[in-house]
């Protein structure tokens, strides 16, 4: 009855009398009072739809009758039967295209507590998007295209730092910048999505995505910027915008100035919103303090960071209304898309001016669509040509290379742009089972970092699709397999029957039985293939054998992939990718404790991991996994002048390109005093040639 009272009062007074954030400060009890109005974004008559309305109206009426609590009760209960009973009072057309799904809230390493909205699943591509918040345009803007954009992508809706629900104000000694917004978002991606991801940043948020895309472009498979610039400094409407912010500095912003300024970005798009989405951006973008937005203005009008835009070199799209007054489409948007190394040419949207989500929805929706769509092929990491790839299950020509590619990625630890590569592999082959491996074990959580359940979550489910097919495959490649061999086994004693016939019917049978013991090869050939991939589905769905792993299920899931591997090993003793897998996965079972404590005798999990990468390289002296393993697991131990030759291996296949590896190299080289050669490799890890 306490917290009904108190949503009673909130939302009454929300209905009759605004609060004065204009003029009041925020206070603790103040900002209480404004978390719980805006809990769900909109008050309840716009949120709620006629079923909700008239259940939670009956019950209301009753409570105030029954308890003959205050008239705010009954009158809201009345208020929510006479609106469910009005067709006029809000369209279920409203209610599915301007809504975004509840908020959400995560506290990233950096400190930051983020809101943001999610929708679509996590086996689609990650697609995050930036509102243009230095201008005060809170993610809500996005609405009109999230739902078509999630049809097809896993979106999340971003409030960068500082904005969005229950966002508060900024701490006082807080630096507001480029440069900690963009960390904010590489925190935030790596934290919900394990793949390389889209993003779609509005004006000053577009600003924030070419940002990352230039200084994190590992992680980014495509940047799109809508309605922004190469960069903010000294641009006028923002100047302006910041000379506006007048009143004390730790106040909202009012209904009305914040209503006239949206309408003065779009005012075509923003006076053609419904009513009710239009409450909706204003009282979102009311909610950001004065402080903070002046913060933000301060830092776009600050930053310059178009020394960077030559590094994002993946695919980028520039999108802008021709009418936009604030970046205008001559002077930003086409010089952006000049200065993004990979943009296709900036396109411009008839009829929408500075925020066409509104005006243009499904205009920006399908360009977007449409571009990553048909920019989805990733670009192989230079230098590292001479590591060589995995020959899969495949007879198509398409698919093995981009196995090869990502397989090459695996090998010097770039796990997320090797997703990439196994999912265009399993495009072009929908029966090739290790692209599907590739995947699974590309989602693994590297050793060095901790944890992540939602990757582990997301490997399950692939794995488990990866095993369904491989099992699919071997069962018809053996039953092909056999066939053939039967087939040849008949043709075989066919000419044999021929020898007394004449001499042109004997030949006759002889080739006909020379080409079906080819065939049969060739199929015994795939059905052997097919198995061994059936064996390393297996395992990789035994390292993600839970559909919800807490953290004590992870070593369990560890060792059954290592012992699953050596089954597979024990199949395969000569082929030395599998060897490497078996090998590495051994160093997974008890990370970093591989030697006793006399650091000669190794530990029973890093001595079966010694016995599969040594056999490895004794296949094939120049597989990098084995060697980069192997001069891991030397270097804490009295044998590290064991793996030097390795470094010498590894430092002639990779010219640049793989920093990790060639980094690594140099842990070896220090013990032992090659002090020249371990700079070089440092040098050339660095991005310097050696």
């Amino acid at each position: 009855t306490t917290f009904l009272s108190a949503w009673v009062k909130d939302t009454a007074v929300t209905l009759h009398t605004p609060l004065p954030r204009a003029s009041v400060p925020i206070s603790p009890k103040h900002r209480l009072q404004r978390a719980r109005v805006y809990k769900r974004q909109l008050d309840p008559l716009v949120i709620m739809g006629r079923h909700e309305r008239v259940a939670i109206g009956a019950v209301l009426l009753a409570l105030g009758i029954s308890l003959e609590c205050a008239h705010a009760t009954i009158g809201i209960g009345v208020a929510l039967l006479s609106s469910a009973a009005s067709s006029s009072a809000i369209s279920s057309h409203f209610d599915e295209e301007y809504m975004l799904p509840p908020v959400k809230q995560i506290t990233l390493a950096t400190g930051a507590t983020l809101s943001y909205h999610e929708a679509g699943d996590d086996d689609l591509q990650p697609l995050i998007l930036f509102h243009d918040f230095a201008l005060g345009v809170p993610i809500e803007s996005f609405a009109p295209v999230f739902n078509k954009l999630s049809a097809s992508h896993h979106v999340f809706a971003l409030s960068l730092t500082g904005f969005g629900a229950r966002a508060g104000a900024l701490p006082p000694n807080a630096t507001y910048s480029f440069a900690t917004l963009s960390s904010d978002v590489i925190a935030f991606a790596t934290s919900v999505t394990p793949r390389r991801f889209a993003m779609a940043g509005h004006g000053t948020g577009g600003l924030i995505a070419h940002t990352v895309a230039a200084l994190w472009p590992r992680y980014v498979s495509h940047v799109i910027a809508i309605s922004s610039c190469v960069s903010a400094k000294h641009n006028a409407v923002l100047s302006r915008r910041l000379a506006d912010l007048s009143g004390s500095s730790d106040t909202y912003l009012s209904d009305t100035e914040v209503r006239t300024h949206l309408a003065s970005l779009d005012p075509s798009g923003f006076n053609a919103l419904p009513a009710s989405y239009a409450h909706t951006l204003v009282d979102a973008a009311a909610r950001t303090p004065r402080a903070t937005l002046r913060a933000a203005l301060t830092a776009a009008l600050a930053d310059d960071h178009s020394s960077h835009l030559p590094d994002a070199r993946m695919p980028a799209l520039v999108i802008s209304g021709v009418n936009d007054g604030v970046f205008s489409f001559n002077e930003c948007a086409a010089p952006l898309a000049a200065a993004l190394p990979n943009a296709h040419a900036a396109s411009a949207i008839v009829n929408a001016s500075h925020v066409p989500m509104w005006g243009a929805a499904d205009a920006v929706s399908d360009a977007v669509a449409a571009f990553l769509r048909e920019t989805r092929a990733p670009v192989e990491r230079q230098g590292i040509e001479l590591v060589r790839g995995m020959q899969v299950n495949t007879a198509v020509p398409a698919a093995q290379a981009a196995f090869d590619g990502g397989f090459r990625l695996l090998m010097i630890l770039e796990y997320l742009p090797a997703q990439d590569f196994f999912r265009e592999c399993a495009r072009a082959d929908p029966d090739c089972a290790m692209c599907v491996f590739g995947e699974a074990y590309a989602l693994k959580p590297p050793l060095v970092e901790p944890v992540k359940l939602n990757w582990l979550r997301l490997a399950h489910r692939v794995s488990k699709r990866g095993l369904a097919l491989a099992e699919r495959i071997a069962a018809e490649t053996e039953a092909a397999a056999f066939a053939a061999e039967r087939l040849a086994e008949e043709e075989e004693n066919e000419k044999g029957e021929a020898k007394d016939k004449a001499d042109k019917g004997a030949k006759e049978e002889k080739a006909e039985a020379m080409v079906a013991a080819a065939a049969a090869a060739l199929a015994r050939a795939r059905a052997t293939r097919a198995h061994r991939d059936l064996l390393m589905l297996r395992a990789i769905a035994a390292r993600y054998s839970s559909p919800d792993p807490t953290p004590s299920d992870v070593p369990r899931m560890n060792r059954a992939y290592a012992e699953a591997l050596s089954e597979a090993a024990a199949a395969f003793p000569d082929d030395a990718d599998v060897l490497y897998f078996a090998g590495e996965a051994w160093l997974s079972v008890n990370p970093w404790l591989y030697w006793a404590k006399d650091r000669r005798t190794p530990t029973p999990w890093a001595n079966a991991s010694l016995g599969y990468l040594h056999r490895s390289i004794d296949i094939y002296p120049k597989q990098t996994g084995s060697l980069h393993m192997l001069i891991h697991l030397y270097e804490p131990s009295r044998l590290v002048d064991v793996s030097v030759p390795y470094t010498k291996t590894l430092i002639g296949l990779i010219e640049h390109g793989a920093d990790h590896l060639l980094h690594v190299c140099s842990h070896a080289l220090t013990r032992v005093g090659d002090y020249a050669t371990a700079t070089a490799a440092n040098t050339a890890a660095a991005g310097f040639p050696l």
